[in-house]
C-alpha cells in the first residue's frame, strides 16, 4: 500500500500470562512484515512473560504496571483512572493509525474509548461468539465483547466455527469487516533441531486451564479401560477451577502425573511440549484452542473431540485424530488407535510440522492496510482459508 512504511499500529493487551501472550506477540510480528517492527508498537503488562520476545524483535514496547489477574477485579477498578492516563501518553508518543486488540481483557472497555475519542480505528479478534461454560466471569466477558465488537472497524477470527457463529451473533454489525486468520498463520514451525529420543511408552500431555468445558472427566472415564495396560503415560499441565477434582478423578492411575497440576511458567510450557508425543483436548465445548496451536508449532500432533473448531486446526485429522463421538467411548476408540499403532503418531508429527511451515502468513498486514485505507477503493482483504 502506498505510504505504508508511514502507517503505525499497536497492539492492546494487558494479560500477563496464558495464550493471549503469546498470540499478541505474534500478532504483532505478522503485522512487522509489512509495516517494520519499529512501526508496530505493543502496550502490554510489565509482567508479561513474553515481553522481552517483543522487545528483540525491534519493537517500541510501552507498559503498565500494577494490579493484574482474574482475581484482581477490584484492584483492576481502582487503577482504571491511572491506566488511562497511561494510555493516553502511550497512544500521544506512539501515534497509532490503527489499534488491534488481540484478545478480550478487563479494561478493554472502557479504556477503548481512547482509541474511539481520537478516531483510531479498532482491530479486534473475536476468540470465541460466547464465554464457554464454567469460564470466569462469563456475564463480564459477554458484555464486554458485545461492546467492542459494535466499536470495532474490523473484526477477525481464528476458525470457520467462530466466523459463522459471529456472524450470526447480534453483537456483530452486519456491515462490519470480518477476515479468518487461523491461529496456525500466526507463527511457523520451532523445530530447530531434531526431536528428543522417545521412551517406549507413547507420552500423552494435556495442557491449559483446567476448567469445566475441558471434558477431564471425560477423558478419566475413557483412561479406565487403559489402566492395566503398559505402554503410555499422561502428564495433565496447568491450572483452574478444575483442579481439586482432576487431582481426586485421576490420582489412582500410576500413569498419570499430576506434579504438574499449578499455575505454569512459559518456559515450562515450551518444555512440557518438547517432551510428549500427543496432545490431548477432550473438551466437551470449544471454539478454537490456544494450546493445540502452540502444539502446531512444536510438531506435536493431537488428539481432539468433534467440537468447535479443533477439528478444523488438525486439517480434521491431517495433524493428528478426531473423536468419533464427543464421549468417554470416542475418546477411547482413538487413544487405542495412537497406542496401537506408532508409526501414525510419526505421521502425524510430520503433518504437524507441514501445516506451519514457512513462510509466515501475510494476511494481517493485508487487514491493517484495508482498516488505514478504508474508503480509497481498496480491494476486499482475502481470507487464509486454509490451515496450512
Amino acid at each position: 500500500m502506498a505510504g505504508e512504511q508511514a502507517v503505525r499500529a499497536l497492539v492492546w493487551f494487558w494479560g500477563t500470562s496464558g495464550a493471549g501472550i503469546r498470540y499478541a506477540a505474534r500478532v504483532a510480528e505478522c503485522i512487522a512484515q509489512r509495516l517494520g517492527s519499529a512501526n508496530v508498537g505493543l502496550a502490554l503488562h510489565e509482567q508479561n512473560a513474553w515481553i522481552d520476545r517483543s522487545r528483540v524483535a525491534g519493537h517500541p514496547v510501552m507498559s503498565v504496571r500494577g494490579a493484574k489477574g482474574k482475581n484482581a477485579l477490584l484492584g483492576l477498578a481502582l487503577q482504571a483512572p491511572l491506566r488511562w492516563l497511561a494510555l493516553e501518553k502511550q497512544v500521544s508518543a506512539f501515534r497509532p493509525d490503527v489499534v488491534v486488540i488481540p484478545m478480550g481483557f478487563a479494561l478493554a472497555w472502557p479504556l477503548s474509548l481512547v482509541f474511539r475519542r481520537r478516531r483510531i480505528p479498532i482491530i479486534y479478534v473475536a476468540h470465541d461468539h460466547e464465554p464457554h461454560v464454567g469460564d470466569y466471569f462469563v456475564a463480564y466477558q459477554e458484555a464486554l465483547q458485545k461492546v467492542i465488537l459494535r466499536q470495532a472497524a474490523h473484526v477477525v477470527v481464528l476458525s470457520e466455527f467462530v466466523r459463522r457463529s459471529i456472524a450470526a451473533a447480534e453483537g456483530l454489525r452486519t456491515r462490519t469487516p470480518c477476515t479468518l486468520i487461523p491461529l496456525s498463520a500466526h507463527d511457523v514451525s520451532l523445530g530447530k533441531h531434531a526431536r528428543p529420543a522417545r521412551d517406549p511408552d507413547v507420552a500423552l500431555l494435556f495442557l491449559g486451564r483446567l476448567l469445566p468445558y475441558k471434558g477431564l472427566p471425560m477423558l478419566a472415564e475413557a483412561l479406565e479401560h487403559f489402566r492395566e495396560l503398559p505402554g503410555w503415560r499422561l502428564t495433565i499441565a496447568g491450572y483452574g477451577a478444575e483442579a481439586g477434582s482432576v487431582q481426586t478423578r485421576f490420582r489412582h492411575f500410576p500413569q498419570v502425573d499430576l506434579g504438574w497440576v499449578r499455575e505454569l511458567d512459559e518456559s515450562e510450557v515450551d518444555t512440557l511440549l518438547d517432551r510428549h508425543d500427543v496432545l490431548v483436548c477432550p473438551y466437551i465445548e470449544a471454539s478454537q484452542s490456544g494450546a493445540l496451536s502452540e502444539a502446531l508449532y512444536h510438531g506435536v500432533p493431537s488428539l481432539v473431540t468433534p467440537v468447535g473448531a479443533l477439528p478444523e486446526q488438525i486439517g480434521f485429522g491431517r495433524a493428528g485424530w478426531v473423536a468419533q463421538s464427543t464421549s468417554a467411548h470416542g475418546l477411547r476408540e482413538a487413544i487405542r488407535m495412537v497406542l496401537a499403532d506408532p508409526d501414525t503418531i510419526r505421521r502425524a508429527t510430520r503433518e504437524a510440522n507441514a501445516m506451519v511451515a514457512p513462510p509466515r502468513s501475510d494476511a494481517w498486514g493485508d487487514v491493517v492496510g484495508a482498516v488505514v485505507q478504508r474508503g480509497q477503493n481498496v480491494r476486499p482483504v482475502p481470507d487464509v482459508m486454509a490451515l496450512r
